[in-house]
């Protein structure tokens, strides 16, 4: 059973992930969240310089004040809703990994980018979990290219396989948990739409087996993202 710090990841009880954007985490409601997930190229643009120990730092103090599993990510420019100054090339953002991994539960890194594999290498040297994941700020592909980037997770090794597209209509919808429904009796799915009418795909993922479902604390960091307030009170009124 994969475990992300001391919570079973598994289809028909989704796991409640807050995103920590920024430096004022504090003043959100992170404490719906079942784990945190610290988007650290984005925190970076927010006053954090993107140096090891000052990352560190903020990992550590995040741990001790919230005691919540986190989920490093530092996600790469080209599978970014909005490219910074501060975010990393590939060819830096391992050391960064190397670094940081032994301070969190789990980490997410794009199965597209060059550095996946040595990612997951240095996850499993430090016998932490891996998300594997794929984001298309423009449309939801097609069927055999997500079934495409579902193989390719699994051939990296990475436990769970993420999928976050852009949603366009109802239909788009469907298909998105359909995919979900259908391999997440084989495997650790998490299926996140995005766009204005992504909302139902968030909410209702997790009935087609989802594993885990994302909420902004303070600043959205993917375009539809609810408000981790709201996604909690819909969670509760439909999981629990």
């Amino acid at each position: 059973m994969v475990k992300i710090g001391g919570r079973a990841i598994k289809p028909g009880k989704p796991a409640l992930v807050g995103v920590v954007a920024d430096r004022d985490w504090e003043k959100a409601d992170w404490n719906l969240a079942d784990i945190l997930e610290i988007r650290l190229d984005r925190v970076w643009g927010k006053g954090l310089r993107p140096e090891i120990e000052d990352s560190r730092s903020f990992i550590r103090d995040l741990k001790q004040k919230t005691k919540k599993p986190l989920i490093l990510t530092i996600r790469r420019p080209e599978e970014s809703e909005s490219p910074a100054p501060e975010m990393l090339p590939d060819e830096n953002r391992p050391l960064f990994f190397e670094a940081l991994i032994p301070l969190v539960d789990a980490v997410d890194v794009e199965i597209s980018s060059v550095i996946a594999g040595k990612v997951i290498r240095i996850a499993r040297r430090a016998k932490k979990p891996v998300i594997g994941s794929y984001h298309n700020f423009r449309r939801l592909p097609p069927d055999n290219t997500i079934y495409e980037k579902l193989g390719r997770a699994k051939n990296l090794g990475a436990d769970i396989f993420k999928v976050a597209a852009l949603i366009e209509n109802p239909k788009e919808t469907i298909r998105l948990l359909l995919f979900c429904n259908l391999f997440s009796k084989s495997h650790l799915i998490c299926a996140v739409g995005m766009g204005k009418g992504s909302a139902l795909s968030r909410i209702a993922a997790p009935l087609f087996g989802s594993v885990l479902t994302y909420a902004s604390l303070s600043v959205k960091t993917a375009p539809g993202q609810l408000d981790l307030k709201t996604l909690s009170a819909d969670l509760r009124r439909f999981y629990s």
